[in-house]
C-alpha cells in the first residue's frame, strides 16, 4: 500500500469526545465514510452537498474522505475547510475494498458509534443521518441496515444544479432538494422495480444468466421449496419476489440477506465479530454482498429501511459494460465467493465447475449469435475465473485483528 497522508485531523473530534447525537437516553457518535476517484469529484461534490444537508448541526457526525488513486492539491482543498471532515488520499488505487479498509480502520471512524458507508453518487434526503441511525438502534439485532436505491436517472428534477459544498454549522444553508417521503410517494405513484437500484433480494450468486432449472442453485431452492432440505449452502439469498409490492403496500421494513456496499449502516462494533471487507474482489464488485454473508452467518440480520429513498447513480457512471468485461467480472466474483462460503466441499467444487461450464457455454452461444469468431468473451471468462480460483483470500482472525489493533492504538 502506498503512503497515504493525513491531510487534516478534526481538532474537534479530540476535544468533543463525550459529545453525540442523542438517541433515547445515549448519545451517538456518528462516522461517514466516503471514497472517491479523481474523475468523479464533480458528483462526490453534489453528494457531499446533500450530506451536510441531510444531517442537522446537533448530530455528532464526522466524514472520513479518500481520494482513491491520485492525490490532487485542488481536490484537497476543495474538502478540507468541511467542518468535522478528515481528508486522505493514496497515489495507488486500494480498490473499493481496501479503500473502505483503510478508512474503516481510521480512529475516528473505529471510535464512533455508528459508520455509515456512502457511494459518492449518492443524492441524499433530508434527515438521511437521523433516521438511519435511529433505524438502527431500534433493531438490536441488526447487522447491516441500508435504504431503499432509486435510479437518479428517472428522477432528474431532483438534482440540484448548485456546484459548491455549504460549509456546515456555518450560516443557514438551503434545504435539501427533496425528502425521503416525498421520493417514495413520487415512486409509489409512477415507479417500479426498474426505478430501484438494489434491495438485496433477489438470488445474486449464479446471476440471472445461470437461472436455467439445472444449475446447482435452482436445484437447492427446489429441494428446499419441497422441505427436503431445512438450509442450503450461501448460493442463496432472500428470493421474494413480493417485495416491491410490499414496500408499496406500505411495508416499512424488509429482511434481506444483503444490503449494497454504497448505502450500508452498522455498529462500528459489528467489525470486531466479522472483520473488514474482502481485497480479493479487487478493484471493486461483491465485496459488499460477500460481507453482508458473514455478518448474517454470525448471527445477526440485514434490514432495508423502507421508509428511506435516496437517489443513486447522479453522474450516470452505472453505464452497460461491455460482454467481454461481464463474463471476467462475474466468473471471478462468483468464484471468489464460492470458495469462501460453500460447503461442504464436494458442493463448493461442483459450484465451481459449473461456473466455468457456464462461463464455456454461454459465451459460445453469444458469440455465435454475433457471428464472432475470436471469442473473446471465452478467454475473458476463463481468465475470471482462473483469477478467482487462485487469488489469496483474506484471512478473517486476522482482519478483526488489525480491527482491534486500529481501536487499541488509535
Amino acid at each position: 500500500m502506498s503512503f497515504i497522508p493525513k491531510c487534516r485531523m478534526m481538532g474537534q473530534y479530540l476535544q468533543g469526545k463525550d459529545s453525540g447525537m442523542e438517541i433515547g437516553k445515549r448519545n451517538y457518535r456518528i462516522a461517514v465514510v466516503v471514497m472517491m476517484m479523481e474523475h468523479e469529484f464533480a458528483a462526490t461534490r453534489v453528494m457531499m452537498a446533500s450530506l451536510l444537508l441531510s444531517a442537522r448541526p446537533d448530530e455528532d457526525v464526522w466524514i472520513s474522505l479518500l481520494l482513491n488513486g491520485a492525490c490532487n492539491k485542488d481536490i484537497e482543498s476543495y474538502f478540507t475547510h468541511i467542518d468535522n471532515l478528515t481528508y486522505y488520499c493514496s497515489s495507488e488505487n486500494l480498490g473499493v475494498a481496501g479503500g473502505r479498509n483503510y478508512l474503516l480502520t481510521r480512529r475516528e471512524v473505529i471510535e464512533a458509534d455508528i459508520i455509515m458507508i456512502l457511494d459518492n453518487d449518492l443524492l441524499l434526503p433530508e434527515d438521511y443521518v437521523g433516521r438511519m441511525a435511529r433505524f438502527l438502534i431500534d433493531h438490536p439485532d441488526a447487522g447491516l441496515i441500508g435504504p431503499v436505491m432509486a435510479w437518479a436517472r428517472n428522477y432528474r428534477d431532483l438534482i440540484p444544479v448548485q456546484d459548491r459544498v455549504p460549509r456546515r454549522n456555518h450560516g443557514s444553508s438551503p434545504s435539501a432538494s427533496y425528502t425521503s417521503d416525498e421520493l417514495r410517494r413520487r415512486w409509489i405513484e409512477t415507479g417500479g422495480e426498474d426505478d430501484l437500484y438494489y434491495l438485496g433480494t433477489h438470488s445474486w450468486f449464479l446471476s440471472n444468466c445461470l437461472a436455467s432449472p439445472i444449475s446447482i442453485q435452482n436445484l437447492f431452492l427446489w429441494l428446499k421449496k419441497k422441505k427436503i432440505i431445512k438450509t442450503a449452502p450461501s448460493l442463496l439469498l432472500n428470493t421474494d419476489a413480493n417485495v416491491v409490492s410490499s414496500i408499496k403496500g406500505g411495508a416499512e421494513e424488509i429482511e434481506t440477506k444483503t444490503v449494497t456496499g454504497g448505502g450500508q449502516v452498522f455498529r462500528s462494533s459489528l467489525l470486531f465479530s466479522v472483520g473488514l471487507l474482502e481485497p480479493a474482489f479487487s478493484p471493486y464488485g461483491h465485496e459488499d454482498h460477500e460481507f453482508s454473508i458473514r455478518v448474517v452467518k454470525a448471527g445477526y440480520k440485514n434490514y432495508i429501511n423502507c421508509s428511506m429513498f435516496i437517489l443513486h447513480g447522479i453522474d450516470e457512471r452505472q453505464t452497460a459494460r461491455h460482454h467481454e468485461w461481464r463474463k471476467y467480472h462475474y466468473s471471478r466474483i462468483r468464484t471468489i465467493t464460492t470458495r469462501r462460503h460453500v460447503r461442504p466441499a464436494l458442493i463448493r467444487y461442483l459450484v465451481i465447475g459449473e461456473i466455468l461450464l457456464h462461463t464455456l457455454v454461454t459465451s459460445f452461444f453469444v458469440n455465435l449469435v454475433r457471428g464472432e469468431l475470436t471469442f473473446p468473451s471465452v478467454r475473458q471468462g476463463v481468465r475470471g475465473w482462473m483469477t478467482g480460483l487462485t487469488v489469496k483470500l483474506m484471512d478473517i482472525d486476522a482482519s478483526v485483528e488489525t480491527v482491534r489493533r486500529a481501536r487499541d492504538t488509535g
